[in-house]
């Protein structure tokens, strides 16, 4: 997962921007995509029903986006 996903920043940054490293270097790519997987986990096995996980991930994925989306713009 966190490979496929460093992968697919990486193509977006590449197309996106004339110098790609400047952007995103490769390993804060890779350790933003573990840092996802393990709050997935982390989230899973800290609530128990279906309310609580949904509400879980929406505020992650709103923190998540929000940085990723502020990060892929630089440059």
């Amino acid at each position: 997962m966190v490979h496929e996903l460093t992968r697919l920043a990486r193509a977006y940054v590449r197309r996106h921007h004339a110098q790609p490293d400047q952007v995103a270097p490769e390993a804060v790519l890779v350790q933003i995509f573990v840092n996802t997987a393990d709050m997935i986990a982390a989230i899973l096995r800290s609530y128990q029903s279906a309310v609580e996980i949904g509400e879980a991930f929406a505020a992650f994925w709103r923190y998540q986006l929000a940085g990723l989306q502020a990060l892929l713009a630089a440059g």
